[in-house]
């Protein structure tokens, strides 16, 4: 149903200024549902092809609007979210170099907002946060980062 309602997208108006964000979230959710299944190779391939097209869309919302445009800030935190998941997808099959060039790629991005206080913490802690989850498979999403690091001392010292 998803692939038929695609097809007809790729064909609409909408498709040109639309079509990577729409591509990311169809990947990006085909990704949970092969992780889902345990099929990782797939997972990390639906990731994969997430993240090009969130980045691809990041490209558009950068010519088309200001920085601190809300549609640049939501461009600008899907590839931060496919980068995260796609992270996910590499430790689940042990490949943790990979995640942890990620989790330098996120720190790298967060430099870019170093001069916006909330949003570069943000970014710190989410890319520091992804790479502890995946190299330690420790999970606890609904915690805030002090609770999660006080959490995380705990349980492995």
């Amino acid at each position: 149903e998803a692939e038929a309602a695609l097809a007809r997208l790729r064909v609409s108006s909408i498709w040109a200024r639309w079509g990577s964000n729409v591509l990311n979230v169809h990947e990006r959710y085909n990704g949970f549902y092969f992780a889902r299944r345990g099929d990782y190779a797939q997972a990390e391939r639906r990731h994969r092809a997430s993240l090009q097209a969130a980045e691809k869309h990041l490209e558009f919302a950068q010519r088309s609007y200001a920085a601190d445009h809300q549609e640049s800030r939501i461009a600008y935190g899907n590839v931060r979210a496919a980068k995260v998941d796609l992270g996910d997808a590499l430790a689940s099959q042990g490949k943790y170099g990979e995640a942890e060039v990620l989790a330098r790629a996120g720190l790298q991005e967060a430099l870019a907002l170093i001069d916006q206080p909330k949003p570069f913490c943000i970014a710190v802690s989410d890319a520091l946060r992804q790479y502890l989850e995946e190299r330690l498979k420790f999970r606890a999403p609904e915690r805030t980062t002090e609770e999660f690091l006080i959490e995380l001392r705990f349980n492995i010292f």
